[in-house]
């Protein structure tokens, strides 16, 4: 069992679709919708997002939506990488016209 490092809750770390490393609350609760999928022993299980949720299945919730600091740890929304600072120039003045009108 982990802890988070801001509050002290603990926590288990999982692994998304996306291959990213994210902490959920230890234990299941009622509005969860994160299904936790076994991967091995060496690996951390696999979070499988629901909206519908069948019964009878155990659902967690991330960390993030419960951490009362969680801000601490969210990174900062970047620009998309476009392929030269002069094209990101044209884009963020066209972007800017269009929030005037």
């Amino acid at each position: 069992m982990d802890k988070c490092r801001s509050c002290g809750a603990p926590i288990k770390w999982v692994v998304t679709q996306k291959n990213r490393r994210m902490p959920v609350d230890l234990e299941p609760v009622e509005g969860g919708n994160i299904e936790l999928h076994p991967q091995g022993e060496f690996r951390p299980p696999l979070a499988v997002y629901h909206s519908i949720r069948p019964p009878g299945i155990k659902y967690y919730i991330s960390h993030f939506a419960t951490c009362p600091k969680a801000e601490q740890h969210r990174r900062k929304q970047q620009k998309k990488d476009l392929p030269n600072p002069v094209i990101r120039g044209v884009v963020s003045q066209q972007l800017s016209h269009s929030e005037e009108q």
